[in-house]
């Protein structure tokens, strides 16, 4: 399940920092916005079914990002400050996720959540706080993270050459 959801999120996060380098908005966005934000939800709702209420947690912090990102192309929001302060909750909330996976022994994991909580305080610089002149560099660094933490090791996972 893991790499599914690295691959999806990687994917996600190439098309939507594409479109902050200027890039037009790839046909599909909306759509694979909110596919992933229901796939990561789904996800979480089976592992707190599952009694798993911190994977669940996890998961549902990526879920909601992108399912309310594709509602709002959708209904061709423009204002995302909402959403934005939303990435600040999540970029707070991340930090202690990775603590607490650097504690277990999981540096790359531990990293991966530091990088992550960095992306959603850029998303709520952009979003929260209007800051649009970053919005270039928010998307060298969103397609550098979609690259480092979800596209190569969740295909390194699915091959196999990954073990966890």
């Amino acid at each position: 399940m893991l790499e599914l959801v690295l691959l999806g999120t990687g994917v996600v996060l190439v098309v939507n920092g594409w479109s902050m380098l200027g890039g037009s908005r790839l046909p599909g966005a909306i759509a694979l916005n909110l596919l992933l934000g229901g796939m990561d939800l789904g996800f979480a709702g089976y592992y707190l079914a599952t009694g798993e209420g911190y994977e669940a947690f996890k998961l549902a912090l990526f879920g909601i990002t992108y399912a309310w990102y594709g509602i709002n192309m959708w209904r061709n929001v423009t204002n995302h400050q909402r959403l934005g302060w939303y990435c600040l909750l999540v970029a707070v909330a991340a930090v202690p996720i990775s603590l607490d996976t650097f504690r277990g022994g999981d540096a790359w994991f531990g990293s991966f959540w530091m990088l992550w909580s960095g992306l959603w305080l850029l998303f709520f610089l952009i979003m929260g706080l209007g800051i649009e002149r970053i919005s270039r560099f928010v998307g060298r660094y969103t397609l550098a993270v979609s690259l480092g933490t979800c596209l190569v090791p969740g295909t390194l996972i699915a091959s196999g050459a990954w073990q966890l």
